[in-house]
């Protein structure tokens, strides 16, 4: 039996999960009465949590400016489910000193996509870079078919916590969501079509 950590049973939970580890995970669930109870549990948890205040990002074409284009693969020009396309992120002057955070917007308001942990941000300067100097984010399309926004932010290094917060109920997106509100995280949105 393999083992799931409560970081990608809470990613099912959310219909985070990247398709496959997910169609696996069903597949056990539907044999482990057990990991099901775990599942819902965690579940439950989450619901208990306070809700915290929506992140606030601007519409597409104000804030960081970036640009959309699907990846290089041989494939449909309009998105599905599943298919991988890229937000490209101009050059920055200090890309080792931002950490890249992905966010959706889910219809009750944006949620962070990645990382599922603040102190697990990439740099950005460890994403790879396209031909004319622009960093290349890559993300999956994930359901409900029809437009989607997605965005990224561009949190500080410093200001992101070294580890999770100790206690569940502390909001580990602290730091973005101030630097949001106040205009101080550059932030850039693009919108898809799933079909």
């Amino acid at each position: 039996m393999p083992a799931f950590a409560d970081a990608t049973l809470l990613l099912f939970a959310a219909d985070a999960l990247d398709p496959g580890p997910a169609a696996l995970l069903r597949a056990e669930l539907a044999r482990d009465p057990a990991l099901q109870a775990h599942l819902d549990a965690l579940a439950r948890d989450l619901d208990e949590l306070p809700p915290s205040p929506g992140f606030r990002v601007p519409p597409p074409g104000l804030g960081l400016q970036v640009g959309l284009q699907q990846s290089a693969v041989l494939g449909p020009a309009l998105l599905r489910v599943g298919d991988r396309f890229e937000v490209c992120l101009p050059p920055r002057p200090s890309p080792e000193r931002e950490g890249a955070v992905v966010l959706r917007d889910v219809g009750a308001g944006w949620q962070v996509v990645a990382p599922v942990q603040p102190d697990h941000a990439v740099a950005l300067s460890r994403l790879p870079r396209g031909s004319d100097g622009c960093h290349q984010v890559n993300l999956l399309a994930r359901p409900p078919q029809g437009r989607q926004r997605w965005a990224v932010a561009l949190v500080p290094m410093d200001q992101l916590p070294g580890a999770p917060p100790p206690v569940p109920s502390v909001e580990p997106w602290h730091s973005l969501r101030q630097g949001l509100a106040a205009g101080t995280v550059p932030v850039g949105v693009v919108e898809i079509e799933l079909c």
